[in-house]
């Protein structure tokens, strides 16, 4: 996941902490944490977080963005539940926001929880703005892959296209060229994995998936040469 959905998704209401009156000390601990969060000190800006938390009592509405960050440094200590103990506390208080969904996402797929990945996703990419400054395709690669795993193919298939609308990858086009084989689009596979070939020619699985399809549809001297150029890439790389 993108560190700007990690760092930078609460920077615009900074200024709003700031105008809090009288509240310097608990003001300090929190720019502290920001400042050592964005240095990558995260056990330091975790320490600062959570002492702005254990004084203030969470009395006032902009002390729940201490507990935001918090969750942020959680995630990068791999303290995942703490993290998503964190957010489900501050969700609530920022409900329209996609980035906190996004994190705890993020916790729910380092614990291997599926259906908490797919629900944040979805509530996620439901609040954020259409558009190509909007989406990251990866999102959509990443719920694709869970409708995959759900086998709910059609779901799978619409988000490998919205991906593919944004940006064009390898991973996202040898995955669509998954699901068309799937569907018994033999053909339209192929041209998927060549399209993904002509992107990337590094990219190893379009020719592991090549010369599956072949085989599988008894096309022995397609596949091995779909198996044969894998290899020298392969090779290469080792070199």
């Amino acid at each position: 996941m993108r560190i700007r959905f990690l760092f930078f998704s609460l920077l615009l209401t900074l200024p709003a902490i700031a105008q809090r009156p009288a509240e310097d000390v608990l003001e300090g601990y929190f720019r502290e944490g920001y400042e050592l969060m964005q240095q990558q000190e995260f056990q330091k800006a975790f320490e600062k977080f959570d002492r702005n938390i254990r004084e203030s009592g969470l009395r006032a509405e902009n002390d729940y963005f201490a507990l935001y960050f918090r969750a942020v440094c959680n995630y990068y200590l791999g303290n995942f539940k703490p993290a998503i103990d964190d957010l489900n506390l501050y969700i609530p208080r920022s409900p329209s926001s996609p980035q906190p969904f996004l994190l705890r996402a993020t916790c729910y797929r380092q614990l291997g929880d599926e259906k908490g990945q797919l629900n944040d996703l979805n509530e996620a990419l439901s609040k954020e703005p259409e558009g190509e400054e909007g989406f990251d395709p990866e999102l959509f690669r990443w719920r694709a892959e869970l409708y995959l795993n759900r086998t709910q193919y059609d779901s799978a298939l619409t988000d490998i296209r919205r991906s593919l609308a944004i940006r064009e990858e390898p991973a996202t086009l040898a995955m669509l060229a998954f699901v068309q084989y799937g569907e018994g689009k033999y053909d339209s596979a192929l041209m998927a994995v060549n399209k993904t070939i002509a992107l990337d020619h590094t990219f190893l699985s379009s020719y592991e998936y090549g010369a599956m399809f072949c085989l599988q549809e008894s096309d022995n001297d397609k596949a091995l040469v779909y198996a044969d150029l894998g290899l020298r890439i392969d090779d290469r790389q080792w070199r």
